[in-house]
């Protein structure tokens, strides 16, 4: 029911933000993956909402949740052992990224979601992931040349404004 404000009184006027469901079954349709994140939830039942929208779609294998509390992971890990989920962070003191990755391997079918500059400041993080079979996502990298040294350091996923061309 809500509707783009900025659109009042433009040829779009009509256009309205689409449920989570609807977004769901449109990237099927079209063949895209989609990475919601977990935030700002009303409460944390809200996450089984999302979750059964992900089951009606049809869309479990290529929906990767993510989230900046750990909470709200092991919440979600609670209601649901198949989806993947990921935790955002950009911590780069050995102590607490393997205290968040030890997490993530715990809870199952998970990785991590790391700030770019820190993995390649910090090397370790990857090849300590990689060790306890969680994958590796950088955000937000919007350089051929970052993606390309991410990608050698082992990371498998990469978060991008633009098209990268590191082929």
């Amino acid at each position: 029911a809500l509707k783009y404000t900025e659109n009042i009184g433009t040829i779009v006027e009509s256009t309205k933000i689409p449920t989570f469901l609807e977004l769901l079954n449109y990237c099927k349709q079209v063949g895209v993956r989609v990475y919601p994140e977990i935030k700002g939830v009303r409460a944390q039942a809200d996450i089984q909402l999302m979750i059964d929208d992900v089951y009606a779609a049809g869309m479990e294998k290529e929906t990767f949740f993510q989230s900046g509390s750990t909470s709200n992971m092991r919440y979600f890990r609670g209601l649901d052992g198949f989806l993947s989920i990921g935790l955002l962070s950009a911590v780069s003191d050995q102590a607490s990224y393997e205290t968040l990755i030890n997490l993530v391997s715990s809870l199952g079918n998970g990785f991590i979601y790391w700030h770019y500059t820190v993995l390649l400041a910090t090397p370790g993080i990857v090849t300590y992931a990689r060790a306890r079979n969680v994958d590796v996502s950088a955000w937000t990298v919007d350089n051929n040349d970052s993606a390309k040294e991410l990608m050698l350091l082992g990371v498998n996923k990469i978060m991008s404004n633009i098209q990268l061309r590191v082929l």
